[in-house]
């Protein structure tokens, strides 16, 4: 590819809107991210689900070490560190529901599961944020969760089982890291959360690894370096897309790893959904898509207030 090629494709990229890139990023993001589940789920058979999580948190700490380097001591320099702890804590939590998941239930019903992060996000903002629940916003949510109950159909030879519980814990999980990061990016640069993170969620996986620690043959621990980049890659995927785009307007394009999830499942483990899988799925979606359009409604007319009382 020639510099001249490659600046008229910058130039086209840029010449794009915000929403479209931001788009862009987040489908990119399901791709890698799905890949990098796959990877996880094939090696699941031989080597334990925290086993797993550590070397993904191993290998991701040895991804951004040389960001690390390069800010110096500055970049360990923390105002709360306790809360670095706890989110790094969660954070490890979170990525090992993720991968004992896909190790116990197919992609697509994990993936599906997964979708329950908004909903959760909804409940935890009321109970450690302070932020009001609304009785439209209230409906959503308790719909939402009745497609996870269509889902697993506890008692009638539905999914539930661990797996299907990890799943959800890690959008439980996610959700509670997520608030975390929110406090700590007020007074902490997003290098140093990020950082932080790696190193701990590390060194916390480190121990209960050793109880269910395999050693990788040379071929594993190449798949398992991999598998470290492109969670790294998913993530720095999301903040470019969140960068770029308004979050209520790409955050539902990350519903197209459903679609990378079934078709990675039936090509590569014979895994073939249910239509309960796609039943409830489409309600937790619905009622997040719902809940995301009402927090936009809602953003957008408290923005008018603020601006006809300044004009006042």
């Amino acid at each position: 590819m020639t510099a001249k090629s490659v600046t008229g494709f910058h130039t086209r990229w840029k010449a794009l809107s915000g929403n479209t890139r931001g788009a862009i990023w987040m489908m990119a993001s399901t791709v890698v991210f799905i890949s990098m589940q796959v990877i996880g789920k094939s090696l699941g058979d031989e080597i334990h689900a925290v086993e797993l999580t550590f070397f993904r948190s191993l290998f991701g700490t040895l991804t951004v070490l040389p960001f690390a380097l390069r800010l110096g001591l500055k970049g360990f320099k923390s105002k709360l560190p306790g809360l670095h702890l706890l989110r790094g804590i969660l954070g490890a939590t979170a990525s090992f529901c993720v991968f004992y998941a896909v190790t116990h239930i197919s992609l697509a019903d994990a993936t599906a599961l997964s979708f329950t992060r908004p909903l959760f996000m909804i409940i935890v903002a009321m109970f450690l944020l302070g932020e009001g629940l609304k009785p439209r916003r209230s409906i959503a949510t308790v719909v939402g969760f009745l497609g996870i109950l269509v889902m697993v159909r506890p008692g009638f030879g539905g999914v539930f089982d661990l797996g299907a519980a990890a799943a959800v814990g890690s959008a439980l999980f996610f959700c509670l890291s997520h608030v975390c990061i929110k406090k700590l990016s007020v007074t902490e640069n997003s290098s140093t959360i990020l950082i932080y993170y790696s190193v701990v969620s590390t060194v916390v996986l480190f121990v209960p690894a050793l109880f269910f620690w395999v050693t990788p043959s040379l071929e594993q621990l190449g798949w398992l370096a991999l598998m470290g980049a492109l969670g790294a890659a998913a993530q720095t995927c999301i903040v470019y897309s969140l960068r770029a785009g308004e979050a209520t307007v790409v955050e539902p394009f990350e519903y197209v790893r459903l679609i990378f999830a079934v078709a990675w499942g039936i090509l590569l483990f014979n895994e073939f959904p249910s239509y309960w899988t796609f039943l409830g799925a489409g309600v937790i979606i619905v009622s997040n898509l719902y809940i995301g359009h009402r927090a936009s409604r809602a953003a957008k007319t408290d923005a008018a207030e603020m601006e006809n009382t300044s004009k006042k």
